[in-house]
């Protein structure tokens, strides 16, 4: 009795706070979520506009592990920083001008974790030891923000060493003898709306990993637009990559990276070059007037969909390349639409391979799946050559598997049987014209008529009897006999026969008189 007495005192107590509580936590909750700053619009709103200083002759070097030369030392001792290096008061440098006269980097921020801004600044003639040396460089250093510099004119444009989670945007990087942007061992960073032309390469990442690189102009490089090597998880999205003399779009030995939505147009070797690369994904990209729209070399299980790659020499090429997924593209007047060289189970499914020379090309390539897919008004759809084990199912243009020929010996067959029907059947209507000729004419007797109805098989009886083979009748007087099978006739048929141009009944020899 007492303990369903303390049960029924428990649950009022219960009921009279739990909404109380409720009420006080999203209470606290709400006055939380608002209390929190905009972390963008915080920085906006503290960050004040410095003003324009040039130091040509002395670069600027910060080192947060050196005292005398860290974030603190400099702010409070130089004009041209500012800022606490708070994440809502972040350090910065801003429309600073310096020429480095060939040596060293204009500016260089080592060992940094503090919240930090570079804008607006004009960096040149850094030195050009290859990977040392930048008009802005930053080595192990997180948090930094690189913001519409010019940096061209220096060995690297912008040089990040083992840095993290940093931002470049808005960036003109051009004519750097090394790269416009160079990341080695670098992750999680994002490479945005940057103009990288006329460098060696345009935007280069060694050994990096889930970066974004996105709305960036790489054209008219010596080398690559874009050039991932050893590089994972990265996303390739929104670029142009155009005019450059290698590839618009380079990456070797990088897995797991995504290449979506980008414009990359007259590339002297290849549009998008995937290189011992695995699990890769190509998407949505413009891909035009390159010698190799998307080339795949080596490793695979790449997924290829909805590019349009058109307007190539080879739109789609696959060199000992496994396992890909070849899907909804658009590959339109190019010289080979989608080529396979020595690359297995892949499948080609659902594309639109139109107005090539050759639609499809399979090369000493086995066992790949080629279903589903448009190949018309190609000058030849397909061209299959030592391979086996190739599985085609609903293609347009292409017959599927079951019992079927290549396709150029169909065409060939059909028209060998064409061709043999015409010779017959003309040789056919001949004789039975030149019988009805010589009928309609009465130029034979009603007897030899009636031997005439007789059939053809009786002509080997008719050669033992002297019988003529035209009219069918015993040979009274000369005898024509053929030279070639001894077949025999009368001279008036034979003599009618040579007449009408017509050869010998049993074997056509021309009959000569």
């Amino acid at each position: 009795m007492k303990s369903t007495k303390k049960i029924i005192i428990i649950f009022i107590i219960l009921a009279v706070c739990l909404p109380v509580l409720s009420t006080v936590n999203s209470s606290v909750s709400s006055n939380t979520f608002k209390s929190r700053p905009n972390f963008e619009s915080q920085v906006k709103k503290n960050v004040k506009h410095a003003g324009f200083w040039n130091l040509t002759g002395t670069p600027i070097s910060i080192d947060d592990n050196n005292p005398t030369k860290n974030w603190s030392y400099t702010a409070n001792t130089y004009n041209w920083c500012s800022g606490s290096g708070a994440w809502n008061d972040p350090f910065l440098i801003e429309n600073v001008t310096i020429d480095g006269q060939n040596s060293g980097s204009c500016i260089e921020i080592r060992s940094s974790n503090e919240y930090f801004i570079i804008r607006n600044c004009t960096l040149c003639r850094s030195g050009s030891v290859l990977d040392a040396d930048g008009g802005i460089k930053l080595q192990t250093v997180t948090n930094g923000k690189l913001i519409d510099n010019n940096c061209s004119f220096n060995g690297n444009g912008i040089f990040l060493i083992r840095s993290d989670n940093n931002s470049i945007s808005g960036n003109i990087v051009n004519n750097n003898i090394d790269n416009g942007i160079r990341l080695r061992e670098c992750g999680w960073n994002a490479i945005l709306g940057n103009i990288a032309n006329y460098n060696h390469i345009g935007i280069n990442i060694f050994s990096g990993h889930h970066s974004i690189i996105s709305g960036n102009i790489a054209s008219n490089n010596f080398d690559d637009g874009l050039n991932l090597d050893s590089s994972t998880i990265n996303n390739i999205s929104g670029n142009a990559a155009c005019n450059n003399t290698e590839s618009g779009i380079y990456i070797s030995e990088g897995n797991l990276n995504e290449v979506m939505e980008n414009i990359i147009d007259n590339n002297k070797i290849s549009g998008i070059d995937l290189n011992q690369s695995f699990y890769c994904t190509v998407s949505g990209n413009n891909i035009t007037n390159n010698n190799y729209g998307i080339y795949l070399e080596g490793d695979g299980s790449h997924e290829i969909s909805e590019n349009n790659a058109s307007y190539n020499n080879r739109g789609l090429y696959s060199l000992n390349s496994n396992g890909n997924n070849i899907s909804s593209n658009i590959v339109d007047i190019n010289e080979i639409g989608i080529c396979l060289e020595n690359s297995n189970n892949t499948y080609i499914l659902e594309n639109n391979v139109t107005n090539n020379i050759i639609g499809l090309r399979l090369y000493q390539s086995n066992y790949n799946y080629i279903i589903g897919n448009f190949f018309d008004y190609n000058s030849l759809a397909m061209q299959e050559i030592e391979c086996e084990g190739n599985f085609f199912k609903d293609n347009i243009g292409i017959p599927d598997s079951n019992g079927r020929f290549p396709f150029e010996i169909v065409i060939i067959i059909v028209i060998s049987i064409i061709t043999a029907m015409i010779t017959v059947g003309m040789v056919i209507f001949k004789r039975k014209f030149s019988r009805k000729e010589i009928i309609s004419k009465n130029l034979l007797s009603s007897q030899e008529l009636e031997e005439l109805r007789k059939t053809e098989a009786e002509v080997s009886v008719e050669k033992e009897h002297h019988i003529c083979v035209v009219h069918r009748g015993k040979i009274v007087g000369a005898i024509y006999l053929c030279p070639k099978c001894e077949t025999y006739y009368c001279m008036k048929c034979a003599t009618v026969l040579k007449k009408k141009s017509e050869t010998c009944w049993a074997c056509n020899n021309e009959i000569e008189l």
